[in-house]
């Protein structure tokens, strides 16, 4: 009996932990599909940008593109991650551009543009398509912070999943920086104009 007590004991610690890791993997995975990985074709979008422009993946071929995605407009996580990108842009230029994506409005996107000093596309995707088509959305319906770099192929060259808002600008932009530049790149620029209301 005391055997027994002992090993319910270990035991029930160990299905606690299986079943954390079990559900830490249904939030990523959503249908099955959890983050793209390098090598394969980066799924085509057109979404509407914050100055309420369309903007389609495919039209920027020939050029780096880095996509992050990131859940809200509004928290101070998403306006790190923003303003972090923005205050890189310059090295990012050299190479393509930058795309965030987020499930927010457009609206609520240039406000946060405006907020971050973004010059740089901020995609509004509502419906999530694209972002279950990255493997970003979690299965509770949460964009999660990826990060992919495509290349000027439209191949997913790179892959960063669950990224801390703070350092990953800084992470891609090393990464890029080991990339061949391409020949003449004109990166996608938004206008700072305030929000009319």
């Amino acid at each position: 009996m005391r055997k027994f007590v002992l090993s319910a004991r270990s035991f029930v610690p160990g299905l606690l932990l299986l079943m954390l890791c079990v559900s830490a993997t249904a939030q990523v995975l959503v249908g099955g599909q959890g983050p793209l990985t390098a090598g394969g074709a980066a799924p085509d979008f057109s979404l509407t940008a914050q100055d309420g422009s369309s903007i389609a993946l495919s039209s920027l071929r020939g050029q780096w593109v880095v996509v992050f995605f990131f859940p809200t407009a509004t928290d101070a996580g998403s306006l790190t991650e923003v303003k972090a990108f923005e205050s890189d842009l310059a090295t990012y230029s050299k190479w393509g551009s930058v795309l965030g994506v987020s499930p927010a409005l457009a609206a609520d996107l240039k406000q946060l543009a405006v907020n971050a000093g973004s010059t740089y596309p901020l995609l509004a995707d509502p419906a999530e398509k694209t972002a279950k088509a990255y493997g970003s959305l979690s299965s509770q319906g949460v964009v999660i912070r990826n990060a992919y770099l495509v290349d000027p192929e439209g191949k997913i060259a790179q892959v960063w999943t669950n990224v801390s808002p703070a350092s990953i600008s800084s992470t891609v932009k090393s990464t890029l920086s080991l990339k061949p530049p391409v020949g003449t790149v004109t990166p996608i620029t938004m206008s700072l104009k305030p929000p009319v209301t």
